[in-house]
Protein backbone atom coordinates (compact mmCIF):
# COMPACT_ATOMS: atom_id res chain seq x y z
CA UNK A 1 0.00 0.00 0.00
CA UNK A 2 1.07 3.87 -0.82
CA UNK A 3 0.30 6.78 1.71
CA UNK A 4 -1.41 9.46 -0.11
CA UNK A 5 1.15 11.83 1.28
CA UNK A 6 3.87 10.75 0.26
CA UNK A 7 3.04 8.50 -2.75
CA UNK A 8 6.34 8.56 -4.40
CA UNK A 9 8.29 8.22 -1.58
CA UNK A 10 7.10 5.22 0.21
CA UNK A 11 4.91 2.03 0.59
CA UNK A 12 3.47 0.09 3.97
CA UNK A 13 4.34 -4.29 3.00
CA UNK A 14 2.66 -6.68 5.50
CA UNK A 15 5.07 -8.20 7.48
CA UNK A 16 6.61 -6.80 10.97
CA UNK A 17 8.22 -6.60 14.04
CA UNK A 18 6.46 -10.36 14.24
CA UNK A 19 8.60 -11.49 11.33
CA UNK A 20 11.87 -10.12 12.25
CA UNK A 21 11.33 -6.62 10.58
CA UNK A 22 13.37 -3.94 11.94
CA UNK A 23 14.58 -0.26 10.65
CA UNK A 24 16.93 -0.45 8.53
CA UNK A 25 16.39 -3.55 7.18
CA UNK A 26 16.85 -4.00 3.42
CA UNK A 27 13.94 -4.16 0.97
CA UNK A 28 14.58 -5.81 -2.47
CA UNK A 29 12.95 -7.45 -5.54
CA UNK A 30 14.25 -9.50 -8.46
CA UNK A 31 15.95 -6.47 -9.92
CA UNK A 32 17.34 -4.88 -7.15
CA UNK A 33 17.18 -2.43 -4.51
CA UNK A 34 13.49 -1.48 -3.85
CA UNK A 35 14.69 0.79 -0.31
CA UNK A 36 14.79 0.52 3.53
CA UNK A 37 12.30 -0.07 6.45
CA UNK A 38 11.93 2.98 8.06
CA UNK A 39 10.60 3.67 11.71
CA UNK A 40 7.62 2.00 11.38
CA UNK A 41 7.71 -0.96 12.34
CA UNK A 42 4.70 -2.66 13.72
CA UNK A 43 3.69 -6.29 14.55
CA UNK A 44 2.71 -7.33 11.00
CA UNK A 45 3.02 -3.92 9.25
CA UNK A 46 6.31 -2.23 8.09
CA UNK A 47 6.66 1.33 6.27
CA UNK A 48 9.76 1.08 3.87
CA UNK A 49 11.49 4.30 2.33
CA UNK A 50 11.63 3.63 -1.41
CA UNK A 51 14.81 4.86 -3.17
CA UNK A 52 13.46 7.62 -4.85
CA UNK A 53 13.16 9.35 -1.88
CA UNK A 54 15.00 12.21 -0.88
CA UNK A 55 15.38 10.45 2.08
CA UNK A 56 17.03 7.37 0.99
CA UNK A 57 20.45 6.89 1.48
CA UNK A 58 22.44 3.44 1.31
CA UNK A 59 26.49 2.82 1.00
CA UNK A 60 27.30 1.74 -2.60
CA UNK A 61 30.33 0.73 -4.73
CA UNK A 62 30.59 0.54 -8.29
CA UNK A 63 30.80 -2.93 -10.05
CA UNK A 64 34.09 -2.55 -12.29
CA UNK A 65 36.17 0.54 -10.75
CA UNK A 66 35.56 -0.13 -7.58
CA UNK A 67 34.65 3.43 -5.78
CA UNK A 68 32.82 3.68 -2.51
CA UNK A 69 29.97 6.40 -1.81
CA UNK A 70 26.67 6.77 -1.12
CA UNK A 71 23.78 6.92 -2.83
CA UNK A 72 20.87 8.97 -2.45
CA UNK A 73 17.50 9.39 -3.71
CA UNK A 74 16.35 12.49 -5.86
CA UNK A 75 12.68 12.78 -4.51
CA UNK A 76 10.97 15.54 -6.82
CA UNK A 77 13.03 17.86 -8.71
CA UNK A 78 11.36 20.60 -10.35
CA UNK A 79 7.95 19.91 -9.23
CA UNK A 80 8.33 16.35 -11.38
CA UNK A 81 9.34 13.31 -9.97
CA UNK A 82 12.69 12.31 -10.97
CA UNK A 83 13.72 8.83 -11.67
CA UNK A 84 17.04 9.12 -11.03
CA UNK A 85 19.67 8.78 -8.23
CA UNK A 86 22.89 10.29 -7.35
CA UNK A 87 26.02 8.83 -5.77
CA UNK A 88 28.01 11.61 -3.46
CA UNK A 89 31.51 11.91 -1.80
CA UNK A 90 33.40 9.84 -4.80
CA UNK A 91 36.45 11.70 -4.86
CA UNK A 92 37.36 13.71 -8.45
CA UNK A 93 39.40 11.28 -10.77
CA UNK A 94 38.19 7.94 -9.91
CA UNK A 95 37.51 5.80 -12.75
CA UNK A 96 34.19 5.57 -12.87
CA UNK A 97 32.43 5.30 -16.46
CA UNK A 98 28.96 5.85 -17.72
CA UNK A 99 26.66 2.23 -18.06
CA UNK A 100 29.10 0.98 -15.15
CA UNK A 101 26.37 -1.27 -12.78
CA UNK A 102 26.37 0.44 -8.75
CA UNK A 103 25.88 -2.53 -5.90
CA UNK A 104 25.18 -2.31 -2.05
CA UNK A 105 29.06 -2.29 -0.24
CA UNK A 106 27.86 -4.08 2.57
CA UNK A 107 29.04 -1.32 4.75
CA UNK A 108 25.67 -0.43 7.71
CA UNK A 109 27.34 3.23 8.69
CA UNK A 110 26.90 4.06 12.50
CA UNK A 111 28.47 1.22 14.74
CA UNK A 112 25.34 1.02 16.57
CA UNK A 113 23.31 0.00 13.26
CA UNK A 114 22.75 -3.15 13.87
CA UNK A 115 20.68 -4.27 10.53
CA UNK A 116 23.15 -5.34 8.15
CA UNK A 117 22.83 -4.81 4.48
CA UNK A 118 24.15 -7.72 2.16
CA UNK A 119 26.65 -6.82 -0.67
CA UNK A 120 26.16 -7.15 -4.33
CA UNK A 121 22.58 -6.02 -4.74
CA UNK A 122 22.05 -3.89 -7.78
CA UNK A 123 21.10 -0.57 -6.98
CA UNK A 124 21.64 1.36 -10.86
CA UNK A 125 23.46 2.12 -13.55
CA UNK A 126 25.48 5.02 -14.25
CA UNK A 127 24.04 7.80 -16.58
CA UNK A 128 26.17 10.81 -15.86
CA UNK A 129 29.67 11.69 -14.25
CA UNK A 130 31.34 14.68 -14.08
CA UNK A 131 33.69 16.69 -11.76
CA UNK A 132 31.94 18.97 -9.15
CA UNK A 133 33.76 22.15 -7.63
CA UNK A 134 34.25 20.58 -4.33
CA UNK A 135 36.41 17.76 -5.34
CA UNK A 136 33.99 15.25 -5.79
CA UNK A 137 32.42 13.38 -9.00
CA UNK A 138 28.50 13.95 -9.65
CA UNK A 139 27.45 10.90 -10.86
CA UNK A 140 23.76 9.71 -12.04
CA UNK A 141 22.21 7.04 -11.61
CA UNK A 142 19.13 4.97 -13.36
CA UNK A 143 17.61 2.82 -10.27
CA UNK A 144 17.29 -0.67 -11.34
CA UNK A 145 13.88 -0.92 -9.87
CA UNK A 146 10.84 1.54 -11.27
CA UNK A 147 9.55 2.41 -7.63
CA UNK A 148 5.94 2.90 -9.84
CA UNK A 149 5.63 -1.00 -10.56
CA UNK A 150 6.55 -3.10 -7.20
CA UNK A 151 5.85 -5.57 -6.10
CA UNK A 152 6.68 -9.07 -4.58
CA UNK A 153 9.46 -7.71 -1.79
CA UNK A 154 11.83 -9.12 -0.36
CA UNK A 155 13.38 -7.88 3.33
CA UNK A 156 16.68 -8.96 4.56
CA UNK A 157 16.70 -9.16 8.24
CA UNK A 158 19.53 -10.65 10.42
Amino acid sequence: ARPYDLWLESVFISVGAGRGVRQGDLVVNERGVVGVVSDRVERSLSSVTLLSSPLFRIAAITGSSNCEGIVAGEGLVDGKASNELRMMYVTAGSPVKVNEKVYTSGVTGAPDNRSPKPKGILIGTVKHVAEDVNGFLTIELAPAVDTNAISNLLVYTQ
